[in-house]
């Protein structure tokens, strides 16, 4: 990304800021799911150096490198065990190519398959080649530690919840939904960070857990469904991804491909009413 660009043509803004409903015009805020190390190794020093400050949403059971999430532990197992892998694949749902790669793979099991039998597949996986779950994850250090997330919050940074284990949150039954938001929400209190912002993992919500996320009085929920940002709805905020995308194609995409599906979108939905 180039910040340099952005910085002469917005104006950066916080989650906090926009939940307050004080912020400019032109307004533009980063945010940053998962809390991967690449965080505080690659997007800060770009950001600090263009006076940008952004909002991390933390997967809490990954913080401090005590577990890896679960696509990232499916990735892991792809490459050192494939077969047995494609095979474990195979039973928690049929169906996957034998030639599917690792990024397939993750948004099949996504689609296909409960949150629960995917962590079952993986404890299956881990007693068949002798894993240590805790001892593979820190050996990666894939994630920031609390420590960290301490010393960005001084910077600035803002922090909110991105569940505890990263599931699909429209698979998951209510009593698990809200088994997981406790959890996360229990974590994130105990370092001061509870009741904060809300990311749904993978994009993925709908009507039934937006009403369970309800419950749990977050402050705003990031979604990345097209509905337009005009006015803001704390309930729903839009945001647009910027995976491998050119400055070009983010800029297109926040200034005119976003905003015309938003249009579009919300005629359709007037002509159904």
């Amino acid at each position: 990304m180039h910040l340099g660009v952005y910085r002469s043509l917005y104006a950066p803004t916080t989650t906090t800021a926009i939940e307050s409903g004080q912020f400019p015009d032109c307004a533009v805020a980063i945010t940053l799911d998962d809390g991967y190390r690449s965080v505080i190794e690659h997007a800060v020093p770009i950001m600090r150096r263009h006076g940008f400050v952004g909002t991390v949403y933390l997967t809490t059971s990954a913080v401090g490198n005590h577990a890896l999430l679960w696509p990232n532990e499916l990735c892991w197992f792809l490459s050192q065990h494939r077969e047995s892998t494609l095979a474990a694949i195979a039973q928690c749902a049929p169906g996957l190519s034998s030639d599917a790669s690792a990024f397939d793979a993750v948004n099949y099991l996504c689609a296909n398959s409960s949150h629960r039998s995917i962590l079952e597949m993986l404890s299956s996986l881990r007693s068949k080649h002798g894993i240590d779950a805790e001892e593979l994850a820190s050996d990666a250090s894939l994630y920031l530690t609390w420590e960290e997330v301490a010393s960005l919050r001084e910077e600035g940074f803002a922090f909110g919840n991105h569940t505890h284990t990263h599931p699909d949150c429209t698979k998951l039954p209510r009593d698990e939904l809200v088994a997981e938001m406790m959890a996360s929400e229990s974590i994130l209190q105990g370092h001061s960070l509870g009741k904060s912002s809300f990311a749904y993992p993978f994009g993925a919500n709908s009507p039934a857990d937006r009403r369970v996320l309800g419950e749990f009085g977050f402050s705003s929920v990031m979604v990345l469904d097209e509905i337009g940002n005009s006015p803001i709805d704390l309930r729903r905020i839009s945001r647009i991804g910027s995976e491998a995308k050119t400055a070009a194609l983010l800029f297109a995409d926040l200034e005119i491909v976003s905003p015309f599906r938003s249009f579009v979108r919300r005629v359709l939905e007037r002509s159904v009413r």
